[in-house]
């Protein structure tokens, strides 16, 4: 895959777009479509790479400043942060016991 076409992957990925809908926005049809969208379950390929990747980045900044807001006295940031650590946990959880997210 080419790196313009992979940028763009980090940069849906980034707004936590599906997979899916990354192929639409590429406007990959039929073959294409079916190859890239294996490509994102295949671990080792550099579209999941960049994908899951980008992904955490994303879920990291928006904890941080979630984080900042919070020490600075807003509650909502605080629950919200809270929502997410549990939600997490959960999702960690369930990987590991059942392989399934």
């Amino acid at each position: 895959m080419d790196s313009a076409t992979l940028i763009k992957i980090r940069n849906f990925g980034a707004l936590n777009y599906s997979p899916e809908r990354i192929a639409d926005l590429l406007g990959y049809i039929d073959e294409q479509r079916r190859t890239l969208l294996v490509a994102f379950t295949d671990d080792g390929s550099d579209v999941a790479v960049y994908y899951k990747q980008v992904q955490a980045i994303g879920k990291y900044n928006i904890d941080a400043q979630l984080a900042k807001n919070a020490e600075r006295g807003d509650t909502d940031a605080a629950m919200v942060l809270q929502t997410r650590r549990k939600t997490e946990t959960v999702d960690n959880l369930k990987k590991q016991l059942f392989g399934i997210v």
